[in-house]
Parts: C-alpha cells; structure tokens; sequence
C-alpha cells in the first residue's frame, strides 16, 4: 500500500484500521420488494435505515439497557449481504420472491481494525475505488462495508469501551444476535459529520455506480421484466442487466446464476 493510501486509512482514537494488499473482485446484494425496484431505478439511490426503526429489536442495545440512546438517530445504516441466494431472504425481504435482489460488484480489499488491547476485532471490505478518491477525510467511511458479527450475548460497557465513544459504537454497530446470521449481513455505516447535530439524509447513491444486475424472483411475470427493461431504458440505465432467479432442479436452492 502506498504512503498516501496508509495516511488515508489512519486510525480511530484507540485502535487502527489495516487494510490488506489484495485487490479482488467482491459482490454484495440488496434485498428488495418490486415497488421499491421501481423506486431505485426511478432516483438512482437506496434508502438509509434508522438504526432505532429496524426489525431486531436488540439492534445498538447494550447488555443491562431496555432502551436505545436517542443519539443513534442521528445515524444510518444501509444494510446488505454477501449471499444473493437465500430462499429465506428471499421470502423476508423481497415480496415473497416476488421482488428482486440488487447485485453490486466493486474492486475491494480486506479491512482490519483492531483495538489496542484486541478486544475489539472488526473486519470487512473496503470498496476500492471510493476509499481512492476521498483522500481528504482520514477514515472513508461510506466505502466501509462492515461484516456483522453474530454473537449469543449482547455488547458489554467495560472500561475500554466506555471511554472510547467510537469504539463502542462500532462495536454496537457489527454485533447481532446469532438469530440473524442467516442473512450473512455486510453493513455501511454513516456517521454525522463533526459538528453537525442534524440527522444524516434518508438516502445515498455511493454505490449505484457498482449496481452491475437487477435480478427478479421467481414469482415475477414476463410482463414484470418487461416493465424493469423499459424503465432501465427510460432512465438510461444500460449497464444494468436483468436476469431471473429460478428455482433448482433437486435442492431447497435458489439459482441466481
């Protein structure tokens, strides 16, 4: 790496991001129900979630708290993962398969951060081109896309975490309840710009530019895929291809190839 990428990649009060050497082709897919397709092709950008509105009710809860800062509302959250197969996802999160599943393919490398005294151990996939071309801020973190880890217990204070608000809130952040871990969560977190009290926005385009397939479930129509085409065309979208899911011949699987 070179001396100006490890200045661009520096480090949280007290713990360093580390980012490998390699360079490799990297795919994450979003979930989605056919209304919201529409939506995305129309404006060409993906909605934020509020970290204190999502599904699970443990997200961002400290083990001994019933309830969630209200600071976490000034967050966001876009929340993706690395299998665009999942019968289950599939069934929650896109209409029954009757939905689509967006697949984004960005040159990547591997990030590590670890907390001085490796408690804290964070990994993911840093999206190569973004983290290149935001030399100015020390950490990029929209092209950050943090790996969930899915835990039995919840988030514990101790003295470490407590006196480093980040490191908490990373770690707040990437850890889920193993109950979730069939959704093989990668997740981009956006944080408020020092000094700024407001909320971040409700949506972001940071990634449109690697949507490389739209891929429809297996309960969509022709005339659906008809209709994906022509707004495709409309918008002009045309590196944007569409394929179908169906499902295997033998097994509980989903084809998305």
């Amino acid at each position: 790496m070179s001396r100006s990428n490890r200045q661009i990649y520096h480090s949280y009060d007290r713990g360093n991001f580390n980012f490998g050497d390699e360079i490799k082709k990297c795919n994450l897919y979003k979930y989605i129900d056919y209304k919201s397709l529409k939506e995305i092709i129309k404006n060409f950008n993906l909605l934020l979630s509020d970290p204190t509105t999502t599904n699970d009710p443990f997200e961002m809860l400290l083990t001994g708290y019933y309830e969630q800062s209200p600071i976490l509302s000034k967050y966001r959250i876009l929340c993706l993962s690395r299998n665009g197969s999942s019968p289950t996802m599939w069934a929650h999160y896109s209409g029954q398969h009757s939905g689509a599943c967006l697949e984004f393919e960005f040159d990547g490398r591997p990030f590590y951060f670890s907390s001085k005294n490796k408690k804290i151990n964070i990994q993911g996939i840093c999206i190569e081109k973004i983290c290149s071309e935001n030399k100015k801020h020390s950490v990029p973190y929209h092209g950050l896309a943090y790996d969930i880890i899915y835990s039995e217990n919840r988030v514990k204070v101790d003295r470490f975490t407590h006196n480093n608000v980040m490191n908490m809130a990373l770690t707040l952040f990437t850890t889920k309840s193993t109950e979730w871990s069939y959704e093989q969560e990668s997740r981009f977190i956006f944080l408020p710009k020092p000094g700024n009290k407001e909320a971040i926005g409700d949506s972001s385009d940071h990634l449109m530019p690697f949507l490389k397939r739209i891929i429809l479930g297996t309960k969509t129509t022709n005339t659906q895929q008809k209709e994906i085409k022509s707004l495709l065309e409309q918008y002009d979208r045309p590196k944007i291809s569409i394929t179908r899911a169906s499902i295997h011949r033998d097994k509980y699987e989903i084809n998305i190839d």
